[in-house]
């Protein structure tokens, strides 16, 4: 069932940025090569189904660094789509380029394809150096994930870990500070592209600084060591905007039978969270502090929310409907597998719960 429609005021999210632009307006500017109109213009395409052409539009903008575009084009590639094949090695590449710009999102589907060892070698020091980048950032899915990781680990690899996310860190402030740069040239008049404060992250080799001092390019990628740095408090998500009211989304009433698939549920948990960062942005909706609504709905085995079955909230009107719409705004989470279908039937009635803090 498509519930795209049932996005907060009846405006869609894809269109709202370009207000007053017709789709045909949209592609022009995509063809022309803007990257924000080849984002927008691939989300319009992946909610009317037409997935092959969003992951066109979306890899051109991917192409000149446009994160967001990164981060929707990596997940369009882990979910099982009929219209698109999977590619976990292309999607860790998205993955990791938005996750070196600083998103949180990026930063946890990344950490999750080393933990599952999915279109990379398995690596748990990776995953948890991504994690706890992805946490110091406001994601509630590393939080939540994070102890059952650190469990399968040795000693040695939770602080091999913790120096491997120094290092990385280290990358995303240097990836800040040039996209800070640029920004300012454009500002000031300079000649620059579009997507001159949007820097690409081409390797997995982060330069880092040797305890003499000196820079180094020779570094194992699956093992950048780690930059000196100060020791400070850890700063807020350097991409990621701070809302009032940002929701924990939490499965709560969910069949234990999902622990064997807890890859997809988790990649379901983050999509849902995509979308409510968005709904925040674009309607101004703020949630009243300490407030929760939760949401029981029939997920089918196509990915789809075939219905909503009841919405219990302590939220306002308004924040109960941009909840329900964060859920029901992607038109499939990924089909499910055989081995799903074999475990979970056609259909699972599941409860997520929004919890603002």
């Amino acid at each position: 069932m498509k519930m795209r429609a049932l996005i907060l005021a009846g405006v869609s999210l894809a269109v709202a940025a370009f207000a007053g632009e017709s789709t045909g307006e949209l592609r022009a500017k995509a063809d022309g090569g803007s990257a924000e109109a080849q984002f927008k213009l691939g989300e319009i395409l992946f909610d009317s189904d037409d997935k092959g052409q969003a992951v066109k539009y979306w890899t051109r903008a991917a192409e000149q660094g446009h994160v967001e575009a990164q981060l929707q084009l990596a997940i369009a590639l882990t979910e099982v789509q009929s219209a698109i094949p999977n590619d976990f090695k292309a999607a860790a590449k998205w993955f990791r380029q938005a996750a070196a710009q600083g998103n949180r999102h990026a930063q946890f589907q990344l950490g999750l394809l080393y933990a599952e060892g999915q279109g990379v070698p398995q690596d748990l020091v990776l995953a948890q150096a991504w994690w706890n980048i992805a946490r110091s950032q406001g994601s509630e899915s590393a939080k939540v994930q994070l102890p059952g990781l650190e469990a399968k680990m040795t000693p040695e690899q939770r602080a091999e870990a913790m120096k491997t996310a120094t290092a990385l860190f280290a990358e995303i402030e240097r990836n800040e500070q040039l996209a800070g740069e640029a920004r300012r040239k454009a500002a000031t008049g300079g000649d620059q592209p579009e997507n001159a404060g949007r820097p690409k992250v081409e390797s997995e080799r982060p330069s880092v600084t040797s305890a003499g001092g000196k820079s180094t390019d020779e570094i194992d990628p699956q093992r950048p060591r780690p930059a000196v740095v100060k020791q400070r408090q850890v700063r807020p998500a350097i991409l990621a905007e701070r809302l009032a009211g940002t929701p924990h989304i939490r499965p709560t009433a969910v069949d234990a039978r999902w622990n064997v698939h807890a890859a997809y549920l988790m990649r379901m948990i983050e999509s849902v969270q995509i979308q409510w960062e968005r709904l925040v942005a674009e309607s101004k909706v703020q949630p009243a502090s300490g407030s929760a609504v939760s949401v029981k709905f029939i997920l089918n085995s196509k990915g789809e929310i075939a219905k909503v079955v009841k919405v219990e909230s302590t939220a306002n009107t308004a924040t109960s409907r941009a909840s329900v719409n964060a859920l029901t705004g992607r038109v499939s989470y990924g089909l499910w597998t055989d081995a799903m279908k074999a475990t979970l039937g056609e259909q699972q009635e599941m409860t997520f719960t929004f919890y603002y803090q």
